[in-house]
């Protein structure tokens, strides 16, 4: 069986030939790359973030950048984990803290049942390269193709928030971590960029429905070396289609930057109350 459900009728996904088909017989094909395309609003062209963005995206990551918040996500994970717990990646992107949760997990013994969800194909291409072992599909964030109660743990890093949804398909008890920026991230990027910057807005802790566990605050300086590197950090940023060429060339003479790195990862429980059924 799949961890997902048919977007159509609402019943389980079992696996067949092509990808996984319902009771009902509605069929959905798998990519070469491994996803599913579970969208219920399929207008044409792709949707989220492009082939661009991705690529920006993955090769900034694996340079190291924020191992230090990965491995902060991870380690918030390893605190609420158990044998077998069900673990759901709410906008996954291209799977760098996917894999990283998945793995620690599975090296501390708890052997994650994993599946992520994004809404960009591009994305989901890049996320199957690192684990052909986490089911992938293509979904929104506000309408997750997974039964109520279905996973016990949910991650959401640096994506849209839908907490009904969350709530919903997590487990009573349940445990959602999300990680944010706080408001001096990458100021000197900024800075570099635009003649007046401004901070990152930071809201309440408080997410209706959940009860906070912990909270953690990663902060340190980060040396991007090289254009390349420096080009690619801000292409992955929702900055970079807001900014004119004019400002977006101001990065172009850069040879090395020094910004701030600073990040909230929280932890939170599902509450009984506000869990029920939405």
């Amino acid at each position: 069986m799949s961890a997902f459900r048919c977007p159509v009728c609402r019943e389980p996904l079992a696996e067949n030939a092509a990808g996984l088909v319902c009771p009902a017989g509605h069929a959905f094909d798998r990519a070469k790359s491994g996803y599913v395309n579970l969208l219920r609003a399929r207008g044409g062209g792709n949707h989220g973030d492009d082939r661009l963005m991705v690529r920006a995206r993955r090769e900034f990551l694996d340079g190291g950048y924020y191992e230090p918040l990965a491995d902060a996500v991870a380690e918030a994970a390893a605190a609420y984990a158990f044998p077998g717990v069900r673990l759901f990646d709410a906008g996954c992107g291209e799977g760098y803290y996917t894999a990283r949760v998945k793995d620690t997990l599975a090296a501390r013994g708890f052997a994650p049942e994993t599946a992520g969800v994004d809404i960009s194909r591009d994305a989901l291409i890049a996320a199957g390269k690192r684990g052909r072992d986490i089911e992938l599909a293509v979904a929104s964030v506000y309408d997750l193709p997974a039964a109520d109660g279905s996973f016990d743990m949910l991650l959401s890093i640096f994506s849209p928030l839908c907490l009904a949804e969350f709530r919903r398909v997590l487990s009573p008890e349940g445990v959602f971590i999300m990680a944010y920026p706080l408001e001096e991230h990458l100021w000197e990027l900024k800075r570099a960029v635009y003649d007046e910057p401004y901070r990152n807005r930071v809201d309440s802790d408080e997410r209706e429905g959940f009860s906070l566990l912990s909270r953690r605050e990663i902060r340190y300086e980060m040396t991007l070396r090289g254009n390349d590197a420096i080009r690619n950090l801000f292409m992955m940023t929702p900055y970079y289609y807001k900014t004119s060429r004019k400002d977006q060339e101001k990065l172009d003479s850069l040879a090395e930057l020094t910004t701030q790195a600073a990040f909230a990862v929280c932890a939170y429980r599902k509450t009984g109350e506000s869990a029920q059924a939405v």
